[in-house]
């Protein structure tokens, strides 16, 4: 039953889907102290954002960005392909509000704690906080990892309570193979990984 909630949520968020072709960098949205009251956005590796937007007057949106790069065969870039899939305002609330509540403002980077590993290959995951008082990035690799990461670390606790948060109103991993499955024949690249689409 889980699962088909999830799924319902997942095909409302296709709705506000829209594709777009750029060289640049993500854009995102400017924090205006008059305007917002906080703005969360976790980046996964490079292939996903997720912008989380509070405003002012209590109203909540939120923009899932899938990317990837387009590449010749000879693995030169062409250009990044995005999809923007909108975000239900109650769901980004009570990601917030957790987020909130597990200390994302003042959560360490994990090269601050000691025990932490740091790595380059597999799932980075980067936070960058904006609120009127806080202005603050850090990262964390690999945090669900126990192979990699003591589950022990409040750190690493911290992170994880707020990734569970997130799959449960967001289906990453299925949002982003869904994007992958609609791009057209050609070669593709995030991270480290090549698709090739025939």
């Amino acid at each position: 039953m889980k699962h088909f909630f999830s799924l319902i949520a997942s095909l409302i968020i296709f709705q506000g889907s829209v594709f777009g072709q750029s060289n640049d960098l993500v854009q995102r949205t400017n924090f205006d102290e008059l305007i917002h009251e906080r703005i969360y956005t976790i980046e996964i590796n490079d292939r996903q954002l997720l912008e989380l937007v509070k405003s002012m007057n209590h109203s909540y949106e939120g923009v899932l960005i899938n990317s990837v790069l387009k590449v010749n065969r000879k693995g030169e870039p062409i250009k990044y392909i995005r999809q923007r899939l909108a975000i239900p305002g109650d769901d980004v609330e009570k990601i917030m509000n957790e987020a909130f509540k597990q200390g994302v403002e003042s959560i360490p980077s994990c090269s601050e704690v000691e025990g932490c590993i740091t790595g380059f290959d597999g799932t980075s995951i980067s936070f960058h906080i904006k609120t009127t008082d806080v202005d603050r990035e850090f990262s964390y690799w690999e945090p669900e990892n126990d192979y990699y990461q003591n589950p022990d670390l409040k750190e690493i606790a911290k992170i994880r309570g707020i990734l569970e948060t997130i799959k449960m109103k967001i289906d990453l991993n299925y949002l982003f193979d869904q994007f992958i499955d609609s791009l057209p024949i050609g070669i593709y690249r995030h991270g480290g990984i090549v698709v090739t689409k025939r």
